[in-house]
């Protein structure tokens, strides 16, 4: 069956009980197609995604890979980005990052940076963010960032062009 923009121009009531409809048919191993513009409902009710741009597969997999993942889809591999703050000079840190294979800098910040690490597995950022410690950087905070999923779609439909 397949459900075009299910979400639009209904109210807040009517939204959830058809994410709860979608959750009992999963649960009853149906499957459904739900064609919407509206990813964010998307990203909540669906356990695989399908983006189509002019026509052409630009990403298909699961949302939260593509939330964290700084790119994906069509023969691009994966990325995480993550933000690193740091207590004084943020320098040792961008430096680090462009002296390390697989970590590359997406902008500098005067308490840090935004870093993107390639690979989609969590462990290759436990590895890094042990290793920046080793090398004396003073980090205050670390964590993966999270992307919309239409912030995702935009990003991946600008790489392609």
């Amino acid at each position: 069956m397949t459900i075009e923009d299910p979400a639009a121009g209904r109210d807040r009531k009517a939204r959830l009980e058809f994410k709860s409809l979608v959750r009992l048919l999963a649960t009853r191993g149906k499957t459904l197609f739900i064609s919407s513009h509206i990813l964010s409902e998307l990203g909540e009710m669906c356990d695989s995604l399908l983006f189509i741009d002019g026509g052409r597969l630009v990403y298909h997999g699961d949302a939260e890979a593509l939330k964290h993942g700084h790119s994906a889809g069509d023969g691009v591999s994966a990325t995480m980005a993550v933000l690193v703050n740091v207590a004084g000079d943020p320098r040792p840190l961008v430096e680090w990052a462009q002296t390390n294979p697989g970590w590359s800098v997406l902008e500098e910040r005067r308490d840090g940076a935004r870093l993107a690490r390639e690979g989609s597995d969590p462990a290759l950022l436990a590895d890094g963010l042990r290793r920046i410690v080793a090398a004396g950087i003073s980090v205050v905070e670390f964590h993966r960032e999270q992307r919309r999923l239409e912030e995702a779609f935009g990003d991946m439909v600008r790489e392609r062009r």
